[in-house]
């Protein structure tokens, strides 16, 4: 299969995706008078784990029924109604899935909307599971959801958005630059095996996510420089740590990214 349309769950490393919980779930229970019409400023899931409903996307229409899954993305208009007899029951879960915390994964990927769960007898426990915890155990509850919305993906990725595949192509350069932070010569590396100009994919990949391709290995050091000072270190240990010969200018460029100086950092862990 040709990497521009490799599925995410597949070749994305563990600790590349921030996934933040705008609300807590609402577990679904719905009879004949429910109706439903809005729009928000973050992505839904919604999981049918009994009886009937009839969504429109943008005026487009999904039945839902058990075992079922519907993605709106985020600004999307939705409204919904009751489908049949009996309650309409389920999982509806607002949040957003940032990759590397610096792009929402899903403005990267073309994903069908509504998918069949082909693995529903092992989805559904964990539905019914993640409803009863949640929101007591908020790792639990974080833990349990991306495993529910990484099913979905699994199921519902279409492509990389961008005819050419760049946005593959950006995604590979974030988890290969992510996988050497040290080697500064490793940004050139990435870069030359890119099959674009240098300077044509050092636009793109700012495009996308607001960094250089060397701005963004400096972004990733210096939040390893951070879990390192608020873990005990010392700044002129991080500093040797990270490769800053000079502490003085490492702890410039700490503030400059984070806002704080790596003393304070150490002071907060």
């Amino acid at each position: 299969m040709d990497k521009n349309v490799e599925n995410p769950t597949g070749i994305l490393p563990a600790g590349s995706l921030t996934l933040s919980l705008a609300r807590t779930p609402i577990a679904m229970r719905h009879d004949e008078t429910w109706t439903v019409d809005k729009q928000i400023g973050c992505h839904d899931l919604f999981i049918c784990l009994s009886g009937r409903a009839v969504y429109l996307l943008d005026e487009v229409p999904y039945e839902m029924s058990e075992g079922q899954a519907l993605f709106v993305s985020s600004g999307t208009r939705y409204r919904g109604r009751h489908g049949g007899a009996g309650l309409y029951t389920g999982l509806a879960q607002h949040f957003s899935l940032r990759l590397f915390n610096e792009v929402d994964l899903f403005s990267l990927l073309t994903v069908k909307p509504q998918i069949t769960f082909s693995a529903w007898t092992g989805v559904r426990p964990l539905v019914e599971h993640y409803l009863r915890i949640s929101p007591r155990e908020t790792l639990r509850q974080n833990y349990l959801f991306m495993a529910l919305l990484l099913e979905y993906l699994h199921e519902a990725f279409a492509g990389w958005k961008g005819g050419s595949g760049l946005p593959w192509h950006v995604t590979d350069a974030l988890v290969r630059i992510s996988a050497d932070i040290l080697d500064r010569d490793h940004v050139e590396r990435v870069l030359a095996g890119m099959p674009y100009s240098r300077e044509y994919f050092i636009r793109v990949f700012r495009a996308y996510t607001g960094y250089t391709p060397a701005q963004f290995q400096q972004v990733r050091r210096i939040e390893r420089a951070k879990h390192l000072l608020q873990s005990g270190r010392s700044v002129k240990e991080t500093a040797d740590l990270l490769g800053y010969a000079d502490p003085f200018y490492f702890s410039r460029l700490f503030k400059k990214r984070t806002g704080i100086s790596p003393a304070r950092a150490v002071r907060d862990g």
